[in-house]
This record gives C-alpha cells, structure tokens and sequence, in this order.
C-alpha cells in the first residue's frame, strides 16, 4: 500500500515507475481478446527505448501464463526485422536477445528458438555491441551454448568469407577457446587476397600458439608486402608466444617483427609486473640454443632483457609528492644498470658481433645502444647512440626509446652531447646502491620545488632556466638562494646543469611571467644566432583573456616579433620534427593576433607534412576556432588550406572527454567541401574531417557528397567520411530526413562501401531513429486503465 500515491482527489495511482511499467504490461496481455491482439499490442511497443521495461514485463507475462503464444513473440520480432530501417538495426533480434538474458520465457524449447534467430544480430552489420552480446551469450546455460550456440557458430566458421571473419572467430574464442574449428577457420582465411585479412590471420595464430611452418611462412610474406612496425602493432599483445617460434629459421625482417612487438608490448600491460616480464626474460636466458636459432633468440632475449630494466625503473618511479616539477636522474646510472651489463656481458659481444653488420635503424640502434654498455666510458659510443637513434625517429614511427633515458633522442650537437656523457658517466661511476640513487632524486625534487618567498611560481620559472641550457640573463628573474642551493647540489655531485634529462610538469595558465620568461629565452637565442631553438611549452601555456590587459598585450607583441623573426630565418634554423614552430603558431592564434600574412608563411612550412600542424593538449581552443573560421574567409587560397586544416585538427588532438560543440556557421561546412574537391591536395582527406565539426545542410549537397563518398576508394578517405557521417550536424528537419535517405542508401550498397563508411552509417541510423522516436505510445488505443500523470 505505500507504492500508492494520490497526487490528485479522486484519483490514485503509482509514482514508482517500475510499478506502474509491470501493471502497465499485465493490463497489455490480461485484457488482450486473443493472440492476434496480444501480438499487436506487443509489436507497437516493441521498438521504442522508452517501454523496453514494459516489454520485457510482457513477455514474462506471456511466457509464464501463456507459454504457447511465446514463439509468436518472435514471430512479431522476425517480422519487424522485415520492415524500413530494422533490415539493418535488428531491433527485434536485439528485443529476443534481451528476452533470452532476462529468461522470461521461460520454456526451453521456446528459449531455443529464440537464442536461434537472436544470433542473426552477428550478421555483418548488424550488431552494435559485441562485447555486450558476448557478456550475455556467456551467462546462458550451458546446454544452450552447446547445442545451440556452439554448432550455429561452427557453421559460419565453416562457410566463413573474408568479411566475418573476424568477428565469428572472435565471438567463438570468447566463448569456446581455440578448436578444431577455429583453426581450421584461421588456416582456410591465410589464403584470402586481403593483406588485412592475412594480417589478422597472423596475429590470431601467435595469440593461439599455433606452431606451424605455414604460420612463419605467412609472416615472411607479409614481410614483403606490409612495413614491419605495422606487423609488429598487430602482434604486439601476444608478446609471450614469441618464443615458441624461435626454432624456426627467420629472415631478418621477421626477427625485427618479434623485437618490435615485444618492445612496443610493453604499453599494453596496464601495470608491468615484475614476475611477468622476469618470466619471459628468464626463459629466454635459459635456453640452449642450436647455432641455426642463435641469431633469433639473441635479438628477443636483447630486447626482453632491455625491456626488464626498464619495468623495473617504471616501478622504481614511486615519488607522488606534491611537485610542481619532477625532475629524475638518467636512468643508466642506477646501479642496476651496472651489475646487469657485469652479469651479461658475453651475450651482449655475442649480440653486438652478429648484428653488427646489419643496416636496418631499428638494429643499428640496438647495436649502438650495447656497444655503449660495453664501453660506457668512451663519448663516441654515446653520440653513436644519438645518431641511430635520431634515424629511427626519422624512419619509424615513435617506439618509446627512452628506456633508460639517457637524453640520446634530443636533437643536440656534439658538443652538448659530450657534456652530456661527461655527466652521465660521472653518475655511473658515483651511484653504488640504490638507496642512494634514489634518495638524490629525492633530494634534487626538494630543491628544485622549493617555495619562494618573492617569486611566485618560482619552480616553473627555474624550470625554464633549465631549459634554456642555463642562460644567464634568465637568472635574475629567479630566487637565487634557492637557485645557489641547486648549484651547490650539482656541485657537491661533480655535475653540470645538463644533467637534467627527464621531468614531468603541471601545467600554470594563469602566469603571464611565465610565457614571458619562456619568450626571453627563445629572443636570447635569436638574437646569439643560435640555430637550434629552444621553445619552452610555457609559450602555450597560457589562456589569455578575451580583452588583454595592458601586461598581455605587451608580451604578445613579443611573441609576434619572435615568431616573424623566427619565420624569416627559418631555412637556416633546425626544427626536428616541426615542434618549435607548431608550438608558436598556435600561442600566435590563442593570442589572437595572427595575420593573413603569418597564416601563409606557416602553410610554406607545413604543406607537405601530413601530421601538421599538431596542436599541443593544453592549448585553450576557444579562441582559437573563432579565429581559424575568420581565416576560411580570406581570398588567398594557401591561408583558407592551412585555417581549415587547423581547425579540422582541434578535435582530432583533443582528449576523448573533451567536448566540443558543432560550429553553427554554416559558411564553415561549405568552405571545407569546397576545398575538399581537390583530391591533389595533400590535406584533403583532413578538410573531409572538418566538416565533421559542422551542422551541414544535407538537402543542399546530399547528392553530391553520396558521389564522393562512392569514390572513397582509400582507408584515409573512407576514415574521413565514416567521421562526418557519424558526427557531423544538421539544421533542419528535412536536412535529417535527407541524412536518414543517404545511411540508407549507403547500408544497403552493403560491401560496395569501405568498412568504417559501413560501419558509422550503422551506427548514426540507430541514434537517429532513437532521437526520432516518440518517448511515448498512444495509450489510449491500448485501453491502458489508468489517465495520463
């Protein structure tokens, strides 16, 4: 009796929702004349989102009173499949679905026949959330999975094509484990013509331990055909099956594969845990290799071994103090370091002696990188590091080379790397325990962040000088008994300043002393003609106010001198990898004070790079976008090209919790079309992604933009377009009606459209219908018996 309210006189009723949803679904099935009514009633709330609980009620209802009208409700969801956009959604094999989950019917042969028609969701297309069919696949009864789930799944895995591979096989795996009809499944898909396919192929085999002659026979042909990182990334997971393929006899390329993915593999294991990586590294050290494997097992058990110091220095990192700044010692001089090169220094002649020859980067660096163990005494052996290392950045995609960081991956002259070596090998000789390793980094962290009294933000401000490779002019804008106190510590060390190699910093916006200090730094170097700049991030940095203070208009003149200066002299400057200039263009645009004139000597710069301009995490964007749109206006084509490559990429380097709201103008959406036609653009596929951010008028250009999607006949350009068709806006009721006719279109061409155009189709027809759905039914011509609250 407490579920029932009277909210008003003469009337009651049930403000508990649930409540009100059961009764609602035994009125629906209790005053039903017959099954045909019944089987209406239930087909008109079967679809929408708002009576799902009504409905499962329902059905429970039927199964539990009337089990023999439970296979007519599959009948009504089969026939909905049949009708407009359910021939892609499946909302009535996803409703069986959660009838089976929730049990409500109750029957088993009734459960049976509708597991059955629930698995069509697994037709490609169809299904939106794997992991979540899976998740209730795996709590139905066991006989259900195996006398139903089981033989349907083998069945396709049987008849399996290139397209649904995948996603049989991994719903199988998921539920089953690996048999003889997964494998047998795996092997047929190596022969397929699809690079992809084969790949996938690869990675499943190694997941597997399928330790077969055809499996290191597809990996050397894939070698052939695909770039050995891009082998290395899909394999990568699967690091601890490497080593029962070691007896096999593999080319170079193949054994390159294995290290890489073993090296990258290291960022898929959540917290690298020291029994885990000992394991591998230990069994890798005890075997007793033939010599025809000796080439195979040193190059894994090199980078396992690599790999071992470096999980241990991730754990080792155990300082959560209050820091502004966090700055750590190289690696390579904990002692650990040390007694691991004592400890192995056979093995490591042993590597340094058979691969000394080889000229892929990612080996040289390798080679180099022992080589310097050996001798960690002698500079060249160092700068030696330095130069293969600067060629992997340059030929491969980023690894993670900073291992032990030991400062090898910046870009600096031999002379600086010289001191540099001075220091770390100083370091190498000093630490004989680690207790005292760390109670330094503890020891310099303390100094570093101490508080001044006069100078706020007084740590960020030292940092800069740090980084500024300690010029003169910035020390007196510091706290010099804090800063007398850090040298004395270099000092009592045998250190210079340049020993300082890796830190992690917060973030200050709020600081215009700070983007100021980091500003003089990059003057002083211009003006001592310096060749290679040092452009602190504090630049961008700071959010600076919509109307500037008389402080921030002064320091953004500064800023737009040095970035006109740095312009001018650029071919005479060095810039690895574009940072620095980056850096300055997008503080130029968070300022506000680009010119049509800067935008057009950036493009000069940026044109043929397809990852720029990337834009830093921390800069503010707002501004920006307002800015960047002014810039689509102009009459010089080089400034619309580099505006709108920009503004498309403020989403793409943006955290997923960003959020980002659709640009209204709709002049924006039609200025990244326009220069989206020319497929000779470098960026053109970058402008499709703009138009992402946009509200579009679909029943403008509906026809032209099918036309283009058709001829997306590259993953770039098929990526580009999945992106607007899954997020892009609209304005109208008919712009969505015309968006609702091209998904359609595009769904049924089916397989004549790339995968992720497929794909996002799918997904925005579903959010379209569900935000076009009435949240109610006509409850009237239900006869429910209660009026509307």
């Amino acid at each position: 009796m407490v579920l029932i309210e009277s909210p008003q006189e003469g009337k009651v009723g049930f403000g508990l929702t649930t409540t009100r949803e059961f009764f609602a679904a035994a009125h629906l099935v209790d005053t039903a004349k017959d099954t045909k009514e019944r089987d209406q009633r239930f087909k008109a709330i079967a679809r929408s989102p708002h009576w799902r609980n009504v409905v499962l009620f329902f059905a429970g209802r039927v199964g539990r009173t009337r089990p023999g009208e439970a296979p007519s409700m599959v009948d009504v969801c089969r026939e909905i499949d049949t009708e407009a956009v359910d021939k892609f959604l499946r909302r009535g094999a996803e409703l069986v679905m959660e009838m089976v989950d929730d049990r409500v019917l109750r029957e088993p042969h009734n459960e049976v026949g509708a597991i059955q028609y629930g698995l069509t969701l697994l037709d490609k297309g169809h299904i939106k959330d794997i992991d979540e069919l899976v998740k209730k696949l795996k709590i139905l009864p066991k006989e259900y999975r195996e006398l139903v789930i089981r033989p349907w799944l083998e069945e396709q895995l049987n008849k399996v094509m290139p397209e649904n591979i995948e996603l049989y096989a991994d719903i199988y795996q998921k539920l089953f484990g690996i048999h003889k009809p997964l494998y047998y499944a795996i092997k047929r898909a190596s022969r397929f013509d699809s690079a992809d396919v084969k790949l996938w192929v690869l990675s499943q085999a190694i997941r597997n331990k399928i330790v077969e002659f055809w499996v290191i026979e597809l990996l050397e042909e894939l070698l052939n055909t695909i770039p050995v990182i891009k082998i290395a990334k899909a394999i990568r997971e699967y690091w601890v099956n490497f080593k029962f393929y070691l007896k096999f006899s593999l080319s170079l390329k193949a054994r390159t594969s294995f290290a890489l993915a073993l090296l990258t593999g290291i960022r898929y294991v959540h917290h690298p845990l020291e029994s885990s990586y000992s394991k591998v590294a230990s069994e890798l050290s005890m075997i007793n290799p033939e010599r025809k494997i000796r080439e195979n097992w040193l190059l894994l058990w090199t980078v396992s071994q690599l790999l071992l110091l470096s999980t241990s220095f991730l754990r080792e990192e155990r300082f959560h103090k209050d820091w502004p700044i966090e700055l750590r010692l190289p690696h390579f001089a904990n002692p650990k370091v040390k007694v691991w090169i004592n400890k192995n220094t056979k093995l490591i002649k042993d590597f340094c002696k058979i691969y000394s020859k080889e000229k892929g980067p990612f080996i040289k660096f390798l080679v180099s990188l022992f080589e310097f163990f050996l001798e960690p005494h002698n500079p060249e052996k160092y700068i030696n590091v330095s130069k293969t290392s600067k060629q992997i950045q340059e030929e491969e995609e980023p690894i993670g080379w900073h291992l032990l960081r030991m400062s090898w991956t910046e870009d600096r002259d031999e002379e600086r790397l010289i001191e540099y070596h001075k220091n770390l090998y100083t370091l190498y000789k000093h630490y004989t325990s680690e207790e005292q390793y760390e109670k330094d980094i503890e020891e310099l962290n303390e100094v570093i962040n101490k508080k001044s009294r006069k100078i706020k933000n007084h740590a960020h401000k030292l940092f800069i000088w740090l980084d500024s490779n300690f010029e003169p002019e910035i020390e007196k804008f510091l706290d010099l008994e804090i800063l007398n106190h850090l040298k004395d510590w270099l000092k009592s060390h045998s250190l210079t300043e340049s020993v300082f190699d890796y830190w992690s910093i917060n973030v200050i916006d709020d600081d215009i002393e700070i983007c100021k200090l980091a500003l003089e730094v990059v003057k002083k170097q211009l003006e001592d003609g310096k060749k290679r700049l040092i452009v602190h991030p504090a630049i961008g940095w700071y959010k600076w106010h919509k109307l500037k203070t008389e402080q921030e208009s002064i320091v953004a003149e500064q800023l737009k001198s040095i970035l006109e200066k740095v312009l001018a002299n650029y071919s005479n400057l060095i810039d690895l990898g574009h940072r620095n200039i980056e850096l300055l263009y997008w503080s130029l645009l968070g300022a506000g004070i680009a010119t049509e004139q800067h935008i057009a000597a950036l493009y000069d710069i940026f044109h043929d790079l397809s990852d720029s301009p990337s834009m830093p995490w921390y800069v503010e964007t707002k501004s920006i976008q307002s800015l960047l749109k002014n810039m689509l206006k102009s009459i010089t084509p080089n400034v619309v090209r580099l505006a709108a490559v920009s503004l498309s990429g403020i989403s793409r380097y943006r955290f997923p919790s960003f959020e980002q709201k659709q640009i209204e103008d709709a002049r924006v959406g039609e200025k990244f079309w326009e220069i989206s036609k020319n497929k000779e653009d470098f960026w053109c596929p970058r402008y499709i992604e703009g138009m992402a951010q946009c509200k579009l008028k679909w029943s403008d250009k509906c026809k032209e933009w099918f036309e283009a999607i058709k001829d997306a006949d590259n993953e770039e350009f098929g990526r580009a377009w999945g992106k607007v068709i899954r997020e892009a806006g609209y304005y109208k009721i008919k712009d969505r009606d015309v968006l609702l006719k091209l998904l359609l279109r595009i769904l049924e061409g089916g397989v004549a459209f790339p995968e992720a155009i497929h794909s996002a189709a799918l997904q925005r027809l579903g959010e379209i219908v569900t935000e076009t759905d009435p949240s109610g039914i006509d409850e009237e011509a239900l006869n429910l018996p209660l009026s509307r609250r």
